[in-house]
């Protein structure tokens, strides 16, 4: 019933937008069209992925008879990879000065994706205990875990301001000298 339900509102939503002005009738830019798959990344599988990869963990651990088939953290699954860009066998607008835009821009959306969840756990997290390695980077903190996330998001807002400093005095260098060829 729910995938039924899910499938009708979908059909309902694509064609709202297919009738409507909301759809371009322009092909975008490379940095619109980087910019959409972003937001796929960001709406979709940010939260679907660890939920993806936890059930395949539990799943793997149940059929194959115990907790030590727990999938380990380390494990890579899935890997993406993206021409969004950087499609430049194709794509006459695909320009150097496009890929480096569009590299920052994500480098930018990592980090804000990144410290959204570090400040989740700096809320969450509260519990005194920690392990000795832990005790031993925070030292007396009478929160550890908060204590510790606290300075990877202040490093985690440090790399974003810098890598936004970055894009926008290399999208003015590169702009006014009007010359792509350096990556």
């Amino acid at each position: 019933y729910a995938a039924h339900t899910v499938q009708v509102e979908l059909q309902k939503q694509i064609s709202s937008l297919w009738q409507s002005d909301e759809v371009a009738r322009t092909k975008p830019s490379p940095q619109e069209e980087a910019r959409r798959g972003t937001l796929v990344l960001e709406s979709v599988l940010w939260e679907a992925l660890p939920s993806y990869l936890e059930k395949l963990s539990h799943t793997m651990q149940r059929e194959l008879g115990g907790p030590e088939y727990a999938l380990p953290l380390t494990a890579c699954p899935v890997k993406f990879s993206s021409w969004m860009g950087g499609d430049r066998d194709g794509n006459p607008n695909v320009t150097p000065q496009v890929t480096r835009e569009v590299l920052w821009t994500n480098r930018i959306k990592c980090c804000e994706l990144i410290s959204n969840d570090v400040e989740g756990l700096i809320a969450e997290l509260t519990p005194a205990d920690c392990s000795p390695e832990l005790r031993a980077v925070v030292g007396g903190a009478r929160e550890p875990y908060r204590h510790f996330f606290r300075e990877v998001f202040v490093k985690l807002e440090r790399t974003q301001q810098w890598n936004q400093a970055h894009f926008e005095g290399n999208s003015a260098s590169t702009e006014s000298s009007n010359n792509g060829s350096n990556v």
